[in-house]
């Protein structure tokens, strides 16, 4: 994110991915991002990947193709960053040089879904840190 301006939804690789996808101006579930192998290794079981593919609407393309204005002054508020693991380690990295608290509970992109007491816990430490 960056430090004042503008902030694209995605990055670019990932825009022309999605724009690859679409279909009718909508983009596919982000389940159907990828292949199903490496998505069911994302979820506990059967029943939560079932459960949370329901969920899932097919958001416009437009919603990806979006720029966020950046507030002036955000990077002021006390900050933190919970990392699960890879691909977010360059984040992270970008977390601690901003000075934010960091807190790591190894994981993957859903580990929320798989071991929800640990991250509410790391949550918790991580906002009670920033007051």
């Amino acid at each position: 994110m960056p430090v004042r301006g503008a902030a694209d939804m995605v990055p670019a690789e990932y825009l022309s991915e999605l724009r690859l996808k679409a279909t009718n101006g909508r983009v596919p579930k982000w389940t159907e991002w990828f292949d199903q192998t490496d998505v069911a290794g994302l979820f506990p079981d059967e029943e939560a990947r079932r459960h949370i593919t329901d969920e899932q609407r097919c958001l416009p393309l437009a919603y990806y193709e979006e720029v966020v204005p950046v507030p002036d002054g955000w990077t002021d508020i006390p900050s933190g960053y919970l990392l699960f693991g890879p691909p977010y380690d360059s984040l992270a990295a970008e977390a601690r040089q901003r000075g934010w608290r960091l807190r790591h509970v190894p994981g993957q992109h859903l580990h929320m879904v798989v071991d929800p007491e640990a991250v509410a816990g790391a949550l918790a430490d991580l906002a009670a840190s920033l007051v």
